[in-house]
């Protein structure tokens, strides 16, 4: 099956612990119902089980290895007003909390999925936070489909994919479509600036294959590299930027 080997990483309030995650809930999913991940029902039921109140849970990496890259760019931005975020389905990842309460400078962190149950936690975490990294810093919880994103164009400093399509991608009739138009969407709220950052560990030579087939309008060219390791797993952050050369109304 596609999942052994993956790791996720549990996160309660007195340690943190790695696990594989095809020992626990993903053992059950056979190379038939894979596609499980791609589907709301699934995800429904996993975030609304009566423990979600004391775990994070993310995919691939720790969210401070994802954070560095963030806090570089915010930087060289060098701007003073907010540095506006998507976490896009966001799950029960740390990461949105962790920009919340401590990344020094004001970051407008905008956490979206399907899942009301996880868009409620994450609301939760972040009002029992005692002191955001900046007073200006600010946190926004929307519900709504990942292919069809409640949002005007080009508002984003950045996009943030930590698994989402990997977990469409699961989808053996419409996961093509899905991740096309997930990523048109990443692509669309993009400032002239802005950066879409995946994370993932299928490897370079298949991943960003597919991510330029993918990108039908050819608005985003994409590099990559090696973001961290675990035993000879290793993951990759995939970053996707606007060609310069675009025509005005591209998108």
């Amino acid at each position: 099956m596609l999942f052994f080997g993956h790791i996720g990483v549990y996160r309660h309030v007195s340690k943190t612990y790695r696990v594989i995650v095809s020992c626990r809930e993903y053992s059950r999913l056979t190379d038939n119902d894979i596609g499980k991940l791609a589907t709301r029902a699934f995800w429904k039921e996993k975030y609304s089980r009566s423990n979600l109140n004391q775990s994070t849970f993310d995919w691939f990496v720790e969210p401070d290895d994802v954070i560095k890259e963030i806090e570089s760019r915010i930087l060289k931005s060098g701007s003073h007003k907010s540095f506006r975020i998507m976490d896009i389905g966001c799950g029960t990842s740390s990461l949105a909390l962790k920009l919340y309460s401590q990344v020094k400078s004001p970051v407008e962190i905008h956490c979206v999925d399907f899942i009301h149950e996880a868009l409620g936690q994450q609301k939760d975490w972040s009002e029992q936070v005692l002191t955001k990294g900046h007073p200006c810093t600010s946190s926004h919880f929307v519900m709504a489909d990942v292919c069809h994103l409640p949002y005007r164009d080009e508002i984003f400093d950045c996009v943030v994919d930590k698994g989402t399509i990997d977990a469409l991608v699961k989808d053996k009739i419409l996961g093509e479509e899905k991740c096309r138009k997930m990523l048109y969407e990443m692509g669309r709220l993009l400032n002239k600036n802005g950066t879409i950052l995946q994370i993932s560990d299928e490897h370079p030579e298949v991943r960003q294959q597919l991510l330029e087939t993918l990108a039908q309008n050819n608005c985003l060219k994409w590099s990559s590299s090696c973001i961290s390791s675990f035993g000879n797993i290793e993951y990759f952050m995939y970053i996707g930027r606007l060609k310069t050369d675009l025509p005005s109304g591209s998108w």
